[in-house]
């Protein structure tokens, strides 16, 4: 997925996991080379910046606070196959998932012109992206290193959203959790 001028995506930022994965995102993740940090999805994308009102902050800071916070274990990995002619995604599982869901399901039914990417997929699958463009022998690589790192705990209590300004991923806004 590219990035465009005044995109936004909402994002759960998990930093705890940064010394198990950032120098596989810094070398084979899109988004870490634009400023992401290590995250899991709610949606992206999200509204136009210059489209987001006062009303979409108020009802995403709602919706953000109806979810209690939570932890997170992320234990293992996982594989999503490549589209096209593209490498699979390598990345980390989180347990429980559904706290994610939740977020994501909130949002879609508040924003339907919002799909969650794009509408591209049918099933939503919580997960933090590790690698996106690493070939087969680096992937391979990436799970045996980040083996002995697992499991990873990260104790959610936010929701942030994001915003491309041509170069690079910015925080715009953070909502807590309930």
């Amino acid at each position: 997925m590219g990035f465009e001028l005044g995109q936004t995506a909402v994002i759960v930022e998990i930093p705890e996991a940064l010394p198990a994965v950032g120098r596989w995102r810094a070398r084979f993740d899109t988004s870490a080379a634009v400023g992401v940090p290590p995250h899991v999805t709610v949606v992206v994308p999200f509204l136009a910046l210059t489209a987001i009102t006062a009303a979409d902050r108020a009802e995403l800071a709602r919706l953000v606070a109806a979810e209690p916070r939570f932890t997170t274990t992320f234990g293992s990995l996982g594989e999503f196959p490549g589209l096209d002619a593209a490498p699979p995604v390598l990345y980390l599982e989180p347990s429980p998932a559904d706290p994610y869901r939740r977020l994501t399901a909130a949002m879609w039914s508040s924003w339907p012109e919002c799909p969650p990417y794009g509408g591209v997929y049918d099933e939503q699958v919580p997960h933090l992206t590790i690698t996106e463009t690493a070939p087969p022998e680096q992937i391979a690589a990436a799970r045996r290193a980040l083996a002995p790192a697992l499991p990873v705990r990260a104790h959610i209590g936010q929701a942030t959203l994001i915003d491309f300004d041509g170069a690079r991923w910015r925080r715009n806004a953070v909502f807590p959790l309930g």
